[in-house]
């Protein structure tokens, strides 16, 4: 038998073994990356697009993933930190990671004084190459809203990658720094944010007191007495005692006046840190320093000064008072201290009765790390917004000169003088200008010229006092009246935060008359038909009103109602001012709206009811019950002669009897639950009853009336309470020098700092019972937030995706070959064509893919 030994193929030997070593190379790949089909690019791209049949997209960056898996008909994207993203096969149009998108930029960026009432000037930010927003802003408030445009119309605008912002309409408390997004709708990125940013360590302070001894002790005014007033009594815990420096006649000469007693401990170990505390004689007579200065030394011979310790930081020269000095921390060691008497309130005599000092050990614990969260932001051109806030060096002041050291004295006639205007680094300041000045008011004006009194200004040529709008007008109100030096502050803010018509601007000034300090005043634009007031393209055929019951003018009398009526604009006196024939065509006007109230006709063919429901939305909020009086109640007509024109409302005025105070006679107590509209004065006050059927008798404006105040409780009420921290902090120092320095005896002793706590309070809780009684209606968001429609202007069509780019998507079919080329599947679908393969290597569609 012949026996065949099968010839040796060492070729086919080395290509199996070759392939062998392939095939356990990819299956060690494989189980590193657990990827569904492999493309050769992965291993280059930084980032996975999921891009969903309905145009939106989530974007992947790779070093937030931690696996991604296609099985079941799913795909999976698992992030580092466990959270699992699942997309249907069927809804996911590709998911690869060349996709190119676009993204969207700002062209411009601003703060509109049209929709900040505290911004007295536009504010134009510059947008730079780097993608930074810079703008510089002096404003008593953080609250803004910003003006922006977009390259696309399209795209929307994120803050802090959580805050959608809308141009001229989002209402932001601003910080120093936040990030704005620009990201078309729809496209997300994960993000690792920071939600928490962690807590430094605490500090905790021991104190030892450092045992002192006599002879550790000097002076350079050594006692007279020592056996009654030596250095020792300072240091026997009896506050009765005490060292005296040098007085009287004896061993010793008392030190010149001009110089200052020291009291000298030389310590035997050098420390870094002190605590030093004096104790004040208790007795009748006593003799206590106002100014403590404590030096140090490291040789006893060169002193330098560590702390001052004074009235300005809490020291208190009162009887028997003990005194405790911050930790004071060295640079370099010391064991030599000096505690000087700068100031004493009886020439330069130090008396101590107590004396110790401490060294300090403070420890730190550790704090906490930062917590951060992986979530989907919106995707696109992000910006750093920085914004520089001006600080005030003080308030701003008024000074003015009266000709011949007059004072204003008179209501009806002015007196001529220079007016100049030191903004404190903060608003505009204005050089020497010539005016005019006379009183003004009713019930605030005294006739004691020398009063703190109300004034009006008229200059010659239109300005710009503090940035404001220019115009020749202005007003200085004086809110003499105890406790009222907030009250025009807030409501006119809530004013100009709802829109309301002529919404005049508030600034705290100190106010100064030939050279003599006058008081705390608001400087504010005086109302009128004017451009910096109510600004009327044609005066000609207008005409503004006031409902007021003083009688120092002519007043006429509507019907019905009996209304009580001065025409204000224009002067019939004025020849060629006006078209208007007579006082009659401005009261036929009125007394249609009168009638129509009456009736319960439509009130839109008489009076424009969104500016009546601004108008009244503020004054139910501040409770001024002055418009039922009424008094300083002001209405305007654009053209009366035209049968189309209706009345407006505004401006908003005289708020010294609101916030409770017209029952109660004192300011945010009373009045926070009451019905504005039916809490009514027994018929003595005589527009009451006209109010009360315009607001209860017409649907529509019960529904404008609604809207006003859900836009307010939703959009402003945490925006005015804030104000009032921001403006008492800003006019602090004016209320403060009002109180202490009026020369008339005009002074204000309001606790100013409580005062703001009750009128944050008293609004909330004002705010919230009063749109309690609100009729609800079902409302649009875009109705009740007045979001604005966008500019009109082009709508690009151009994709959010780049065209033109190679994208990996996944085919419909699939064409599956065995290395050896042959043919094993041909239109496979995606989710059945490794079905019946062997574990191995395939070309499918043309490219390598491992299958397991």
């Amino acid at each position: 038998m012949t026996t065949f030994a099968p010839k040796f193929d060492s070729k086919a030997v080395k290509y199996a073994f070759f392939m062998k070593k392939i095939y356990l190379f990819c299956i060690c790949l494989f189980a590193t990356l657990a990827l569904e089909p492999i493309y050769a690019e992965d291993a280059t791209e930084d980032t996975l697009y999921v891009l969903k049949k309905d145009g939106t997209l989530d974007i992947f960056p790779f070093s937030t993933i931690k696996r991604r898996v296609n099985a079941s008909g799913y795909y999976k994207v698992t992030t580092k930190n466990g959270t699992v993203y699942t997309y249907s096969l069927s809804d996911i149009e590709s998911y690869d990671h060349k996709l190119s998108v676009s993204k969207p930029t700002l062209t411009s960026f601003k703060f509109n004084n049209k929709f900040n009432h505290q911004v007295f000037s536009d504010i134009d930010c510059e947008i730079s190459d780097d993608h930074r927003i810079t703008g510089q802003i002096a404003a008593i408030g953080h609250w803004l809203t910003p003006s922006f445009k977009r390259s696309d119309k399209r795209a929307e605008v994120w803050l802090d990658d959580k805050e959608p912002l809308v141009s001229k309409h989002s209402r932001v408390k601003f910080g120093a720094e936040h990030t704005i997004t620009v990201a078309y709708p729809g496209i997300n990125v994960l993000k690792s944010l920071m939600v928490s940013p962690g807590e430094e360590g605490t500090e905790t302070i021991v104190k030892e007191e450092i045992p002192l001894t006599v002879d550790m002790l000097s002076t350079n005014a050594p006692s007279n007495r020592p056996d009654r007033e030596g250095l020792d009594k300072m240091l026997d815990d009896d506050p009765t005692t005490y060292f005296h420096s040098t007085w009287g006649s004896g061993e010793y000469e008392k030190l010149p006046e001009d110089q200052c007693p020291y009291v000298e401990i030389s310590l035997p170990v050098a420390v870094n840190h002190l605590v030093y505390e004096t104790t004040n004689r208790g007795d009748t007579g006593s003799r206590s320093p106002e100014i403590l200065s404590l030096l140090v030394s490291t040789d006893g011979n060169d002193w330098v000064e560590a702390h001052r310790f004074s009235g300005d930081n809490g020291f208190s020269s009162a009887q028997g008072a003990t005194n405790t000095s911050p930790i004071i921390e060295f640079e370099q060691p010391y064991s030599h201290f000096r505690i000087v008497m700068v100031k004493g309130n009886y020439k330069n005599y130090l008396c101590l009765a107590e004396l110790k000092l401490y060294t300090a050990t403070v420890t730190t614990s550790e704090g906490t790390d930062a917590v951060f969260e992986e979530r989907m932001v919106p995707y696109g051109t992000e910006y750093k917004l920085q914004l520089d806030w001006v600080q005030a060096n003080g308030v701003p002041t008024v000074s003015m000169e009266i000709e011949y050291g007059d004072v204003p004295s008179s209501k009806q006639y002015y007196v001529y003088g220079q007016i100049s205007i030191d903004g404190a680094g903060f608003y505009p300041s204005m050089e020497e200008t010539n005016f005019e000045i006379k009183g003004r008011g009713n019930s605030s004006w005294s006739s004691t010229a020398y009063s703190k009194n109300p004034y009006r200004l008229k200059f010659y040529e239109k300005v710009k006092p503090f940035g404001l709008k220019s115009g020749k007008n202005w007003v200085l109100l004086a809110n003499r009246k105890s406790g009222s030096m907030m009250t025009n502050a807030i409501g006119m803010y809530a004013a100009g935060l709802m829109g309301a018509d002529g919404a005049n601007h508030i600034v705290p000034v100190d106010l100064y008359m030939n050279g003599d300090y006058w008081g705390s005043y608001n400087f504010t634009e005086k109302v009128g038909l004017s451009n910096n007031s109510i600004d009327i393209e044609d005066e000609s055929r207008a005409c503004r009103i006031e409902l007021d019951t003083y009688t120092d003018e002519t007043i006429y009398r509507s019907s019905p109602y009996n209304i009580p009526v001065k025409i204000k604009d224009p002067d019939f006196q004025e020849e060629g001012s006006t078209e208007l024939s007579s006082y009659r065509d401005v009261m036929i006007r009125f007394n249609e709206l009168m009638e129509t109230i009456k009736a319960g006709g439509d009130l839109t063919t008489v009076t424009d009811i969104e500016s009546m429901g601004r108008f009244l939305m503020v004054n139910e909020l501040i409770e001024n019950y002055e418009i039922m009086h009424p008094k300083s109640t002001f209405l305007y007509h654009e053209d009366i002669l035209s049968d189309t024109c209706v009345w407006k409302w505004g401006p908003i005025w005289d708020l010294d009897w609101c916030y409770g105070y017209e029952n109660a006679h004192s300011y945010y107590t009373g009045g926070k639950v009451d019905n504005f509209w039916t809490r009514l004065s027994g018929g003595s006050w005589e527009a009451a009853t006209m109010f009360k059927k315009l607001r209860m008798g017409s649907e529509p404006f019960d529904r404008v009336m609604y809207k006003y105040w859900t836009r307010f409780m939703q959009l402003y009420l945490e925006e005015l309470i804030d104000y009032c921290d921001e403006y008492y902090a800003f006019a602090k120092p004016s209320f403060e020098h009002n109180n202490s320095s009026v020369f008339r005896g005009d002074k204000d002793y309001t606790d100013y700092a409580a005062s703001t706590e009750s009128a944050k309070q008293w609004l909330r809780q004002r705010a919230i019972s009063a749109y309690a009684q609100q009729t609800p209606y079902d409302m649009t968001e875009e109705e009740i937030l007045g979001i604005p429609e966008d500019e009109d202007e082009d709508v690009p069509d151009t994709p959010f995706y780049t065209d033109g780019i190679e994208r990996l998507t996944m085919p419909t079919y699939f064409e599956v070959y065995n290395l050896q080329g042959v043919k094993l599947k041909s239109h496979a679908r995606f989710n059945d064509w490794r079905n019946g393969l062997a574990p191995g290597i395939y070309i499918v569609n043309g490219k390598k893919v491992l299958v397991q």
